[in-house]
């Protein structure tokens, strides 16, 4: 296995993970409807990652800071002029659209 790729997963992994467990009380999966476990934010950070592996560094910088400012408290989200969970489905957008497209193509 390439080390780069190795290497850009495990970052993309811990930025995930780091991301969601800002504001674990107040959160994305909080906001779910799903009780805050680090096993399940480990779970969703892997799959995060697996599914950024292949894009450019803009695309995992988009979804890195739209998935920072989703999981930051409504006051710091509402400054931007939009609701935080219009950022997780802005990021999840941009996660699946490439995937959606290739398997369309």
């Amino acid at each position: 296995m390439n080390m780069t790729i190795l290497g850009k997963g495990n970052l993309i992994f811990v930025l995930m993970f780091a991301t969601l467990t800002v504001n674990a009380d107040d959160g994305i999966i909080t906001r779910l409807g799903l009780e805050f476990d680090y096993g399940l934010v480990t779970v969703v950070s892997l799959l995060v990652a697996v599914l950024l592996i292949g894009q450019t560094a803009l695309i995992v910088s988009l979804v890195m800071s739209l998935s920072l400012v989703a999981n930051m408290p409504t006051e710091f989200a509402l400054n931007f002029g939009m609701d935080r969970d219009m950022y997780l489905g802005v990021a999840t957008a941009v996660v699946f659209a490439p995937i959606i497209s290739r398997v369309l193509d």
